[in-house]
């Protein structure tokens, strides 16, 4: 379950309103806010439209270079220009809306703990 809240003793809360998603705090950001880098380092919480056609890496089993098995890794780019890490498959389609909870790494790139489409969730469990 998802709750939107503002906490009046948190330091991000004084400037930003934050969302809760399974415990976590996440900052509402737009895209522009992620875009301008203001909140790398910081979990966020955003929405937009997918662009392209998702990118789905896999790397094989490779006992000798320590990979026990099969890893995928979803790359997902936005209308506004964000590009969205996922560490798993998600399957989402082009021009399809999505809600992205994840950890901003640099201007342009936010790498997801969870996924909302429109018609699945993707989420990575600790």
């Amino acid at each position: 379950m998802i709750r939107r809240r503002k906490e009046p003793g948190d330091v991000k809360s004084r400037f930003y309103e934050t969302i809760e998603a399974r415990g976590v705090k996440y900052v509402k950001a737009t895209p522009s806010m992620i875009l301008s880098g203001s909140l790398i380092g910081e979990r966020v919480y955003f929405r937009d439209r997918v662009s392209q056609k998702p990118r789905v890496v896999t790397r094989r089993k490779n006992p000798l270079l320590g990979t026990p098995e099969q890893e995928f890794y979803t790359i997902i780019k936005t209308e506004k220009g964000i590009t969205i890490g996922f560490p798993s498959v998600a399957l989402v389609r082009m021009g399809e809306e999505i809600s992205v909870y994840g950890l901003q790494s640099d201007e342009k790139q936010v790498v997801a703990d969870i996924i909302e489409g429109e018609e699945m969730v993707f989420e990575i469990q600790d």
